[in-house]
């Protein structure tokens, strides 16, 4: 299984800034979708991530099956 470095790079900042994060979503008298808003941001990531990840994969393999066929 690969993880790509750019969701692990997430993941640390998400660890590193969980404090400040945590305070910013449950500050009192704030938007009600700031939850929703932190989700929204972290699905359009992994899905660019997945994105282009499987464009690579596949880049790769034309490139091995156009060398096969030589």
């Amino acid at each position: 299984m690969h993880i790509s470095p750019s969701l692990l790079l997430l993941l640390l900042v998400i660890f590193v800034f969980s404090p400040s994060i945590q305070e910013w979503v449950t500050q009192g008298g704030t938007a009600w979708y700031r939850p929703y808003q932190l989700w929204l941001i972290t699905i359009v990531f992994v899905w660019w991530s997945i994105r282009r990840y499987e464009r690579r994969q596949n880049a790769i393999n034309e490139k091995e099956k156009s060398s096969n066929e030589l």
